[in-house]
């Protein structure tokens, strides 16, 4: 055989025995994302409690002193953002956040044509006392 002839393989297939077929190995954790982990880390200062209720100037009444709901506790930045917001702007920011973590439902499309005659209502329960089949529908 010359030195320079390569045997010719068969390509390989899919569950030829011979293993993967190519990318990582299992378990290959992913590379490290520096963006990611920044954005990661700044929403979670954002929404971790860091801030006294008691040092927040709108929280207070026209004495001085905290509301009572909000007396000793710590708030998130979060928190404090949601305080400052109307109502309504409010409930479509949570509608916003709940997109994120709650899985849509999938659209269901149902065959609402009915097939078959009209029975009475009488009729069917004459059967089903009778331990009767329903006759067919006629068409």
């Amino acid at each position: 055989m010359h030195p320079n002839y390569k045997l010719r393989t068969m390509p390989r297939k899919k569950n030829d025995g011979r293993g993967r077929l190519g990318g990582r190995e299992t378990g290959t954790p992913n590379k490290d994302n520096p963006l990611k982990q920044l954005l990661h880390d700044h929403s979670l200062d954002y929404f971790t409690p860091s801030v006294d209720a008691n040092t927040v100037d709108f929280l207070k009444d026209e004495n001085g002193q905290t509301y009572i709901e909000y007396r000793d506790k710590m708030l998130s930045r979060y928190d404090l953002d949601c305080l400052r917001m109307k109502a309504s702007d409010r409930a479509k920011l949570e509608v916003e956040i709940l997109a994120y973590h709650t899985p849509k439902m999938q659209a269901i499309s149902a065959d609402m044509n009915v097939k078959g005659a009209n029975r009475s209502i009488t009729e069917v329960l004459v059967c089903l006392a009778n331990n009767e089949e329903l006759p067919p529908p006629q068409s």
